[in-house]
């Protein structure tokens, strides 16, 4: 499996289950569209209240605004690697013609690799995107997922093992940046019998599919823990943002 870095990548640290407000929003990481290496904000609180974005500012004390691009867009070049490189605070939202990619015509499974660190990789020196299914291995933790949901949901996220070791580590319930719109959302809505859940994890290994790419995806079950969902293999647009845990080289 290799080592994790101890927090998501652009965290200030991992509160590690703790129900404090600070921890849990400290522990939220940026957000990457997979296979680019520049980062998107985190949300203005832990809760994700309204949806909105952490106020920005350059050194210069100017506030920062992250711009939403679409194949609308009058700019030349939206939906090309060479318009995410030169734009590195333009969030590209997907194109339904090309699977949801922040790319417009075609796929490129290198931008991140399993085999080696790519020049695309956000992750710092030593440190690489993990292998695609890296999380195979792992599982929620069995006492957090048998607890009651009062008892759980305040951590904003799940401690998970590795089967074969034992080894466990914290991951924040840190939702996502919408393919769509990149409009930050932790909850999932299913439309029927179940309430809107108050968190869901997602976080992108560098495994690519023909069109989407791999990623962890679990969520808190707000009826029943036998529904908490923990899927190590999901597949997701790559127009989405989503957290990054990285392994040592």
């Amino acid at each position: 499996v290799g080592t994790f870095m101890d927090r998501n990548l652009g965290a200030y640290h991992n509160g590690d289950g703790s129900k404090k407000r600070e921890d849990i929003y400290r522990s939220l990481g940026l957000y990457y569209q997979w296979g680019r290496k520049d980062p998107f904000g985190r949300p203005y609180d832990y809760r994700f209240s309204s949806n909105a974005d952490q106020l920005v500012y350059s050194a210069l004390g100017a506030s920062i605004v992250f711009k939403y691009v679409g194949a609308d867009s009058k700019e030349p070049g939206v939906g090309t690697y060479e318009y995410a490189v030169a734009h590195p605070m333009s969030y590209v939202v997907g194109s339904a013609d090309n699977g949801y990619d922040w790319l417009y015509s075609s796929h490129d499974n290198t931008l991140w690799s399993s085999s080696k660190k790519s020049v695309n990789d956000p992750c710092p020196k030593g440190w690489r995107v993990p292998d695609g299914g890296v999380f195979e291995a792992f599982d929620i933790a069995e006492n957090e997922d048998l607890a009651a949901m009062v008892d759980v949901k305040d951590m904003y996220g799940w401690h998970i093992v590795d089967q074969a070791t034992g080894v466990k580590m914290f991951m924040p319930g840190a939702g996502r940046r919408s393919f769509q719109n990149g409009e930050l959302t932790n909850v999932n809505n299913y439309g029927y019998e179940h309430n809107p859940m108050p968190w869901t994890g997602y976080y992108w290994p560098a495994g690519a599919g023909s069109e989407s790419a791999t990623s962890l995806f679990f969520d808190l079950n707000t009826t029943r823990a036998v529904n908490n969902r923990y899927e190590p293999t999901k597949q997701m647009y790559r127009a989405n943002g989503m957290q990054v845990r990285c392994v040592r080289e």
